[in-house]
């Protein structure tokens, strides 16, 4: 699957350090890797700061702060999403919803986390937002 997705030119999302560990293996260009999950470990942050992948999904501010503390004692900047809790219902069963406001995953967007976790990363010597071209069409951050 790695072959195929790189042949394609594609992005790669993964969520835990074995599926990371596979991708850099198999020579998926690093630069193309989103790291996502909600308990990504030390270890895990570590081995993605050293491989200098693409952008990791931070899911809260625990996540954040050893972000920021690895890539000070490493010397590397890296680039990141916000998980963001929109507060929306999907009307599904309830062990897959994700986005609603009482969601355990992401920043909320309805009681200044998110407006938080903002502020954190354009503060940080060492975490800077992931910029697509997409997200120079929003100027409010």
């Amino acid at each position: 699957m790695f072959q195929l997705a790189k042949e394609e030119g594609l992005s790669l999302d993964v969520v835990s350090g074995g599926e990371l560990h596979t991708a850099i293996c198999a020579g998926f260009p690093v630069e193309k890797i989103h790291f996502h999950g909600n308990n990504k470990s030390r270890e895990e942050l570590k081995m993605a700061l050293e491989h200098g992948i693409g952008c990791i999904v931070i899911d809260n501010f625990y996540e954040m702060k050893l972000i920021e503390q690895l890539g000070q004692e490493l010397s590397k900047k890296i680039k990141v999403l916000l998980r963001i809790t929109p507060g929306v219902e999907a009307h599904t069963h309830d062990y897959i919803t994700t986005g609603q406001e009482d969601s355990k995953f992401g920043f909320d967007l309805h009681n200044g986390q998110a407006d938080e976790a903002v502020k954190q990363v354009l503060g940080s010597e060492v975490i800077e937002l992931f910029r697509s071209p997409l997200s120079y069409r929003f100027t409010n951050f």
